[in-house]
């Protein structure tokens, strides 16, 4: 599907957040800039999250509070699965939390096999979403 604009986002976002459960995964793929920290933001707002939820490039992980709680974890200054568990990575994973993981690419081979796979692809000035869950 094609997203025009932040406002579509927005609202593919909200509208795709009912589909979560507590404890479930969802990885987002795309090149820097593909929209992938706005896409969990739009999510988040439709799964109850009050907060700003921002981008966590420096941080690792950002935790927040809504009708679920949501970790919110970006892979990209992470080199693989050892870093990952010493960051908290593992328990975020396995707790009742939904989690959403930027930069999935880094734990290749060691993500859990049940998840959403989101996609974004620039494509002028929109982006390509393409949505999949894997099982």
């Amino acid at each position: 599907m094609l997203l025009n604009s932040v406002s579509s986002t927005k609202r593919w976002g909200k509208a795709f957040a009912p589909e979560l459960k507590p404890g479930q995964l969802v990885c987002l793929y795309g090149p820097l800039g593909a929209g992938k920290t706005t896409l969990v933001q739009s999510i988040a707002r439709g799964l109850g999250v009050e907060e700003p939820v921002t981008s966590p490039t420096y941080a690792l992980i950002n935790q927040y509070r809504g009708r679920t709680p949501v970790f919110h974890l970006d892979l990209y200054r992470i080199s693989g699965p050892q870093e990952f568990e010493q960051m908290g990575g593992w328990e975020a994973l396995n707790s009742s939390a939904i989690c959403f993981l930027e930069w999935p690419e880094r734990l290749e081979g060691e993500l859990p096999a049940v998840r959403w796979d989101l996609r974004l692809e620039l494509a002028g000035r929109a982006r390509r979403l393409s949505v999949e869950f894997q099982h």
